[in-house]
């Protein structure tokens, strides 16, 4: 999150991030230093070739995962998934609007 960022203290906000930005632990294109470490099961893989886009459950939700240099994941697999914190989008709960400046 930015410096300029605009949540108040007790707002309620929700936090999008995009598939690239959760991956499997060595599968991605962000290193570690500003990563959050997440276990998660995979539901589902689908591999595309050269990416698998893996669906996940997190805060009852499901979140999509993307693992670049594929290797075969099978359902059930429970990786460590790495959640890079410098490409969150944080939203106001109430009116969905972005909290970013």
């Amino acid at each position: 999150m930015s410096a300029n960022h605009k949540v108040s203290e007790g707002q309620a906000i929700i936090l999008g991030f995009r598939p690239e930005s959760f991956a499997p632990k060595g599968h991605s294109l962000h290193g570690d230093a500003n990563a959050l470490a997440i276990e998660r099961t995979v539901n589902i893989a689908e591999p595309l070739g050269t990416e698998t886009i893996l669906y996940s459950d997190l805060g009852g939700r499901e979140v999509q995962g993307k693992m670049l240099n594929p290797r075969v994941v099978t359902e059930g697999e429970a990786l460590s998934f790495t959640l890079d914190l410098s490409r969150l989008h944080v939203f106001d709960k109430a009116s969905g609007r972005s909290v970013i400046a």
